[in-house]
Order: structure tokens, then C-alpha cells, then sequence
């Protein structure tokens, strides 16, 4: 990974808010088959974008001797992966898109717009703990759910074990492991969190340009 330190780092990049036809000519004939089929079926033209950018920056926290791990495994069920690793993790929301990268150990990464989740939706999706932390007002349903799927991420878990999701004091536990939690600053009106299972230090934030990966429409 590049810089060395700390051990994740967070690559990230706003999506322009046209279609971006160049992006695909750049990318389509460099993903897998299965990946690119699940990237033509998202409906928008910004959902797509979103997708290969985040593969984009995935490939740009790669040092020269990880690239030949090239391209990551998409697997239905399984956490995607590069051949020995490191791990990572892609998720998008509100026009932003980012890929953390771990140099040891797993990592999660989930964001969502402020506000996205309410107490009432989760109210079946989280566990009793947290959803007493949120009845009490000392965590909010956005931060909650975000940290959730951060941790689940990490794992390599489904949705459907959210509720096993235990947190507590920027840390969660899940199924046996422990995962530090860190809330980053990507963009105002986001709500962003890093699940790590090696370390509560914060992720080195790197901030990409998107005419780096194609020509902008």
C-alpha cells in the first residue's frame, strides 16, 4: 500500500453527475465477466459510474507489487477479494464514492447520506443494545446503520446478520472478532465509518480527482 502508514487507507472521489461513457470504454473489458454483467444491470447511469470508480480507486491504493494481483474476485456470497490480499472495501453514496484499503487485517467501509436511516425503519435490523443506545439519543440511526454495515463488511457477513452487530465505544463485535471503528470526513451531509480489525488508528484519507481514471463528460 502506498505511504506505508497507518494501516488502512481510504481512497475517494466525487461522481460526476452525467453520464460517463468513457469510464466504461476504459474499464469494461478489464472486469470479469460476472462484474461487469452486475454493473450493466444497475439502473442509472450514476449507479454504473459509481461502480467502476470505485473499482478505479481500488487499483489506485495498489502499489506496483500488489497490481499483479489484478483484478479483484466477485464471488455471489463472498466478500470480493485480490489474490493474497489486501482488503478491501468499496461503497458509494450521494455522489461520492471510496475504497479502503487495509494493509493488514480486515476492513469495512459504508457510507450514506445524514439523515438516510430512521430509529423506526431499524428497529428489526440492529441489536438491542444499540437500539437502546439510539432510544436514549447517544447514537444516531444513520451512524448506527453505517457502523453496522461497516463491521459487516468487514466480516464478509450479509445484511441478515445486522443484528448480531454488537457496538460500544468506537469498537463492535461481531461473531467472536473485534473491529475498531473510526468515523471519517468525506463530504458534508455524509455520514461515513471504517470497521478495522487491526487498530483503531485513522485511516489516511486521499482524495482523487475524477478525470484521473477517464475523460469527464
Amino acid at each position: 500500500m502506498k505511504g506505508g502508514a497507518p494501516v488502512v487507507s481510504l481512497h475517494y472521489a466525487a461522481v460526476p453527475a452525467q453520464p460517463w461513457p468513457a469510464l466504461w470504454d476504459a474499464w469494461q473489458a478489464r472486469l470479469p465477466a460476472e462484474k461487469r454483467a452486475t454493473i450493466e444491470r444497475l439502473r442509472t447511469p450514476a449507479d454504473r459510474s459509481a461502480s467502476l470508480l470505485g473499482l478505479a480507486l481500488l487499483e489506485a491504493a495498489l502499489d506496483e507489487t500488489l497490481r499483479p494481483r489484478w483484478p479483484p474476485r466477485f464471488e455471489a456470497g463472498v466478500k470480493p477479494a485480490l489474490a493474497g490480499g489486501p482488503d478491501f472495501s468499496i461503497a458509494h453514496a450521494a455522489g461520492i464514492v471510496g475504497c479502503a484499503v487495509a494493509g493488514a487485517g480486515r476492513v469495512g467501509f459504508d457510507v450514506e447520506r445524514d439523515g438516510a436511516a430512521s430509529e423506526r425503519q431499524l428497529r428489526l435490523a440492529l441489536a438491542p443494545a444499540t437500539r437502546a443506545q439510539i432510544a436514549g439519543g447517544t447514537l444516531a440511526p444513520t451512524d448506527a446503520w453505517v457502523m453496522t454495515e461497516a463491521v459487516l463488511k468487514a466480516a464478509g457477513c450479509g445484511v441478515e446478520q445486522s443484528a448480531s452487530v454488537e457496538l460500544a465505544d468506537g469498537a463492535a463485535y461481531l461473531a467472536g472478532a473485534n473491529y475498531a471503528l473510526c468515523r471519517v470526513t468525506l463530504a458534508a451531509g455524509l455520514v461515513s465509518w471504517v470497521a478495522h480489525s487491526h487498530g483503531a488508528a485513522a485511516p489516511r484519507l486521499l482524495r482523487h480527482d475524477p478525470w484521473e481514471f477517464a475523460p469527464l463528460p
